[in-house]
């Protein structure tokens, strides 16, 4: 595969209710990770969900209608050609309506940074798009 799917986002009304269902059912540690942002004075905390035995890591973020219930997020290499390509081929930007956000999330000892964008498919779908 050239592009791994590395993150999730699961979208909720009520994060702390749904941080604890996901503890509860699943087993999973979520723990509150500082997020920022380098291009727009945003900031606050992430719930992150720790990649455990092969899996993939992922958050909780609040819903909002454009972004319906899962957010996938691919890894690229190079985020603006991945943007060029993505509009040649009838997808659309969603959000930021600009450049990629540089972001920070920090935790657990180690802070990595990144680039960020979320793209709407040809049928709708909401993707994320992630450069390290």
């Amino acid at each position: 595969m050239g592009n791994p799917v590395m993150h999730f986002q699961l979208c909720a009304e009520d994060i702390d209710a749904m941080s604890a269902f996901y503890r509860q059912v699943f087993g999973w540690r979520i723990e509150p990770r500082r997020l920022t942002s380098e291009d727009a004075d945003v900031s606050g905390t992430y719930p992150a969900i720790d990649a455990e035995d092969g899996g993939i890591a992922g958050g909780i973020t609040d819903r909002i209608p454009e972004k319906g219930g899962v957010v996938l997020v691919i890894e690229v290499d190079d985020i603006d050609s991945t943007v060029e390509r993505v509009i040649n081929l009838g997808g659309r930007m969603r959000f930021p309506e600009g450049p990629p956000e540089r972001m920070a999330l920090s935790g657990n000892d180690a802070d990595v940074r990144f680039a960020w964008l979320e793209f709407e498919d040809p049928e709708g779908n909401l993707v994320g798009i992630i450069q390290r």
